[in-house]
């Protein structure tokens, strides 16, 4: 088997093994109002509507479902636990203030008063369970002077070691205080508005979602890298020979412009997933009606799309103000003797026409000859904008 066929049979083995998925491909996938938003993993964001679900008295009306499902949680995991009936709340508190053994304010996400016990309750996402749980626990019993016992709970997507330094704190994952709403909530159903029922669906979703990439250690990837741990260096290697190899010959093409007095820009920041690029404008004024762009540019990686393939560098020319009008292609045409010149790409952000291109796996192309080129490009479009 050669080395390409080797990479692909790893690929292919990658691709099938859905654990595999990063944390973008599994938000991706979830479609929820909470991935669309950009906040399916604030803590914060979460926290505020925990607060919201577990007060009986809000607008919901799913009473204390929550409440009593979270209860129901900690009482099953603590096993000795007896904590009687607790269905009514007389306030909560949102990010409860007390003070560590160096006078730095310190949080807590969650304390609700019921009355009878306190509850204090950290909520956990992605970051890790470490937390002032002493200070957590001594602000608790100080609030409970007149209550029994307090109740701490670490709510968490994984499930975290209580005997961690997290004193009378007890894990409670989403997972199971999900799987208990849904076994509640039939009964309160029919008292709770559509919305909220939605509202609250859209948030299990999207946790649970979460919770696919809260493995600290994927088992099966660990055996995955250890099985191709040669062949994705050299992939790794190789891919990144390849981007630098595009860098290098754009650089070239930029300094050859530039030693002519021309104005170039980069397109490659580490944001800019698709392509690498650089761009000329003309005329360089912003208050001009047209500003043309000459952009030279490679994709990254190929694709099925026309004017997409990795090993072709595209010489395309587009209008910073305004779509490319068909007498300006036809102009341009006519100013490149190149009547079989395409038709513009019809993207969603510009039309584009692509007047060169230069496929580097096929033939030697030296960046001297590109800025040439381009040179030429420019001096048609300045004669077809005057």
């Amino acid at each position: 088997m050669g080395l390409f066929e080797e990479y692909e049979e790893m690929l292919k083995i990658f691709e099938e093994n859905s654990s595999f998925r990063t944390q973008e491909e599994v938000e991706d996938n979830s479609n929820n109002f909470f991935s669309v938003s950009g906040y399916p993993h604030y803590e914060n964001v979460v926290s505020n509507i925990l607060k919201f679900f577990l007060d009986p008295r809000e607008c919901h009306g799913m009473g204390d479902l929550w409440l009593t499902s979270l209860l129901e949680c900690y009482k099953e995991n603590k096993k000795d636990s007896f904590i009687g009936d607790i269905n009514e709340v007389v306030e909560i508190y949102r990010e409860y203030s007390c003070k560590d053994e160096y006078d730095n304010y310190k949080r807590i996400d969650l304390l609700i008063d019921t009355g009878i016990r306190c509850i204090v309750i950290e909520n956990k996402i992605y970051a890790g369970a470490n937390n002032p749980w002493q200070k957590y626990d001594e602000e608790a019993r100080e609030y409970s002077t007149d209550y029994e016992e307090p109740i701490e709970i670490l709510l968490s997507l994984r499930e975290e070691d209580p005997k961690k330094g997290s004193y009378h704190f007890v894990n409670v994952t989403y997972s199971k205080l999900f799987d208990k709403i849904e076994e509640k909530k039939g009964s309160y159903e029919e008292q709770t508005e559509k919305k909220w029922l939605l509202f609250m669906n859209e948030l299990m979703s999207n946790i649970r979602g979460l919770e696919k990439m809260a493995k600290p250690i994927d088992k099966e990837w660990q055996i995955f890298l250890q099985e191709h741990d040669d062949k994705i260096s050299h992939f790794i290697r190789k891919y990144y020979e390849d981007l630098k190899a595009k860098r290098d010959f754009l650089t070239e093409v930029k300094n050859s412009l530039e030693r002519k007095g021309y104005k170039v820009g980069i397109h490659d920041k580490p944001n800019i997933e698709e392509h690498l690029s650089i761009n000329i404008d003309y005329p360089s004024e912003d208050n001009s009606k047209h500003i043309i762009v000459v952009e030279p540019y490679f994709m990254k990686v190929s694709r099925d799309e026309e004017y997409h393939k990795s090993t072709v560098l595209y010489l395309a020319v587009w209008d910073r103000k305004k779509d490319l009008k068909d007498d300006f292609v036809n102009s341009m045409r006519k100013e490149l003797n190149d009547p079989k010149l395409p038709a513009p790409l019809e993207k969603e952000w510009k039309r584009m026409l692509i007047v060169e291109q230069y496929n580097l796996s096929e033939e030697i192309v030296e960046a001297s000859k590109v800025a040439e080129r381009i040179e030429e490009v420019l001096k048609a479009i300045g004669r077809v904008v005057k």
